[in-house]
């Protein structure tokens, strides 16, 4: 059986429990802004410190690629 890797808890420690919510729905209406920091800001370590999205080779000007 594999072992979960550190990254597999960063969702939870950045975002589900990083704040108190008030509600499940306060914590949900949070998971899409901190998605796109996560996936399209934030570097990652294991990807020279670019964040995911750099591994689709998007150019910066494609809008709709990039914020949909």
């Amino acid at each position: 059986m594999a072992k979960p890797n550190a990254s597999s808890k960063l969702p939870d420690s950045e975002w589900a429990y990083a704040a108190i919510y008030s509600h499940s729905a306060h914590r949900a209406a949070h998971l899409q802004p901190w998605l796109q920091r996560y996936n399209c800001h934030r570097p990652h370590s294991p990807l020279q410190h670019q964040p995911p999205i750099s591994k689709l080779n998007l150019t910066m000007n494609n809008l709709l690629s990039l914020h949909t």
